[in-house]
């Protein structure tokens, strides 16, 4: 800790036309992160880090300075990374790497957004940052070692195996009645509902997982940044809401039917936006053939077309870093051949194009002679096409 306030001194001093002293807003809040920070009390300390970020912004600071305390605070993330914030703080910290010409930063800025989004199971955040991480990660194709390692823990949360025990359901789910009681952090309703409806899943309860996801989708307001993250997490997380829909053989318009008209306007507007494969939805495999020649880690991104509901091809410019390999795109190929896609909110095959994106990254679990076994991490999506239909 006291190597980062020597730091932040020393950028304060330099970045000052005049010697002046930090603003009480900001060198207080530091110092209150400080002070958590060496007493072990993380939350508080992430808090505190966030505060003194926010008051740098607000008092027109030097942005070298900003940078260093948004980055100070993206790193105490993961101790607190449970609300909307976490987004804009990676957003606002992302802008002034860029402008500073620090790639590499701007990196760093979503590796522990991620993280962050895992430790507090925010599915909201990590979907908001999920896609953006991939475009720089194309454009930024050298992962080092340690973000290597950094990248290969990160799992998309709720990221549950098993339902959850009945003491905490029931301390989750007197939360999310709580929320919708009163005046509704979107943020935070949809990250309770999603754990929740998982679990739920899981304990094959289909119809409570349709109802909360009514009772969230009605209370959040759609209007609003935070709202609209919130109702792309609900529709698109895990498992995805069209799944649950059709999950016991329905069409969609059949199961949409007896849904509230908010999940309705929901779900048809995430259908008519992208390709939605039906679940399972099988991860990508890494080729045994470029894994041989040391491609072991990598990201794509590619056009993809539907027609009449069956994948007919890839775009002419996939983007593909480190560097090009056939194997690879043909293993794309025939993940996204073998996925059959769900209909639209009227029951008619889709014709429309995505964007697929995905990266990879893996390590060697286990060695014996020249064998090695390889275990991969994958983040992929189809997001809205980039190109109009």
């Amino acid at each position: 800790m006291k190597r980062v306030l020597s730091a932040l001194m020393l950028t304060a001093m330099a970045s000052a036309a005049s010697a002046q002293e930090l603003p009480p807003s900001v060198s207080d809040a530091y110092l209150a992160y400080e002070a958590a920070a060496e007493q072990g009390e993380f939350a508080a300390a992430s808090e505190a880090a966030e505060a003194a970020y926010n008051a740098a912004r607000e008092a027109g600071l030097d942005e070298a300075l900003q940078l260093t305390l948004g980055m100070n605070a993206i790193s105490m993330a993961p101790a607190r990374g449970h609300g909307d914030g976490l987004v804009t703080l990676v957003e606002t910290v992302d802008a002034l790497a860029t402008r500073a010409g620090q790639p590499e930063t701007v990196r760093e800025a979503y590796l522990y957004g991620l993280a962050a989004a895992q430790e507090a199971q925010n599915s909201v955040a990590y979907f908001a940052l999920r896609d953006q991480f991939l475009d720089i990660l194309i454009e930024q194709p050298r992962l080092s070692p340690v973000d290597r390692v950094r990248l290969f823990t990160i799992e998309q949360p709720p990221g549950l195996a098993d339902p959850i025990a009945m003491e905490r359901r029931t301390r989750l789910e007197a939360d999310r009645v709580a929320l919708l009681a009163g005046n509704v952090d979107p943020v935070r309703l949809a990250n309770l509902t999603l754990i929740l409806r998982q679990d739920a899943v899981l304990r094959e309860d289909r119809a409570a997982a349709l109802a909360m996801t009514d009772d969230a989708l009605v209370r959040i307001d759609p209007d609003t940044e935070p709202g609209q993250r919130a109702i792309a997490a609900l529709v698109g997380g895990v498992p995805g809401l069209a799944d649950i829909l059709v999950a016991d053989g329905q069409s969609m318009p059949d199961a949409l039917a007896t849904r509230a008209p908010e999940t309705r306007d929901a779900m048809c507007a995430h259908l008519a936006s992208r390709p939605v494969p039906m679940a399972p939805w099988t991860e990508f495999q890494i080729p045994l053939r470029s894994v041989e020649r040391g491609v072991q880690n990598g990201v794509v991104r590619a056009e993809m077309t539907i027609r009449n509901g069956a994948f007919e091809d890839l775009g002419d410019d996939p983007v593909q870093a480190p560097r090009s390999d056939y194997q690879v795109m043909r293993a794309i190929d025939r993940l996204l051949s073998r996925s059959d896609y769900h209909t639209d909110c009227h029951g008619e095959p889709v014709t429309m194009s995505g964007l697929f994106r995905v990266a990879y990254t893996g390590r060697a679990s286990a060695e014996r002679r020249n064998a090695r076994r390889i275990e991969f991490r994958i983040i992929q999506s189809i997001a809205p096409s980039a190109v109009a239909d």
